[in-house]
C-alpha cells in the first residue's frame, strides 16, 4: 500500500483575507490529486479543487484569524484521505526566509535553497556587497535536492569564480515588504 500525502506549504493574506497553497505528493512524487479546504470550528467545506500536475494547489480568500483543514482525497480510491489540520494562514506582511546554501567548493556552486514563507509576486535581488561571481539569484518553485518542499525558494544557479565573497540577499513581496539574509561563501 503506498502512501498520499500533503504538505502546506505556505500561507498568505492580503486585506485581512488569505491563502494556504502546499504541494501534494503519492509515495514521494509530486501529483495531481482533490484537495479540500474546511473551516476547521465548523467543517464547512469551503472549496474543493485538483492540484496540478506538479502538485501544487492554493485556495484563496480565507481568514487568517480561523483554522482550517487542508484534505488531500485519491480521486481513485486507492489511498486513504490525509489531513493537515490546524493551518492558520498568516498574515500578508509576514515574510521570512530560512535555511542556508550549502558551499560545493568542488563545483564552484552553491547547493539548496532557501525557503521563502510568505509574500506574493516575489523577486529577489542582491542588495550589498559582490555576491559569488557567476552565481544569478532568482525565485521560483522547483523544490532542489535535499531541501524540503513548501512552495518557493530563492534559488542559485551558475558558477563561481574562485574568492571570498559577502552579499546580503532581499526578497520583497508584492506589498513591497522584505526581508534580507546575509550570505558569505568562499570558492577556492
Amino acid at each position: 500500500m503506498g502512501l498520499i500525502r500533503i504538505t502546506p506549504a505556505f500561507t498568505v493574506s492580503t486585506a485581512g483575507q488569505g491563502f494556504v497553497a502546499g504541494k501534494v505528493t503519492v509515495n514521494g512524487a509530486l501529483a495531481a490529486r482533490r484537495v479540500e479546504v474546511r473551516h476547521a470550528p465548523t467543517r464547512a467545506v469551503l472549496a474543493t479543487i485538483f492540484s496540478a500536475g506538479d502538485g501544487a494547489y492554493r485556495f484563496d480568500g480565507l481568514d487568517p484569524a480561523e483554522e482550517f483543514e487542508v484534505i488531500g482525497r485519491d480521486y481513485a480510491g486507492i489511498y486513504n484521505n490525509v489531513i493537515a489540520a490546524r493551518v492558520l494562514p498568516w498574515p500578508y506582511s509576514v515574510l521570512s526566509l530560512s535555511g542556508t546554501f550549502r558551499v560545493n567548493d568542488a563545483t564552484k556552486t552553491l547547493d539548496g535553497g532557501l525557503p521563502i514563507y510568505g509574500g506574493d509576486g516575489n523577486t529577489v535581488a542582491v542588495t550589498s556587497g559582490p555576491a559569488p561571481s557567476g552565481i544569478t539569484f532568482s525565485v521560483g518553485d522547483a523544490s532542489p535536492p535535499d531541501v524540503a518542499s513548501v512552495g518557493l525558494y530563492v534559488l542559485a544557479s551558475g558558477t563561481a569564480a574562485p574568492g571570498s565573497y559577502t552579499w546580503t540577499l532581499t526578497v520583497t513581496a508584492a506589498n513591497n515588504s522584505s526581508k534580507a539574509i546575509a550570505c558569505s561563501a568562499t570558492f577556492t
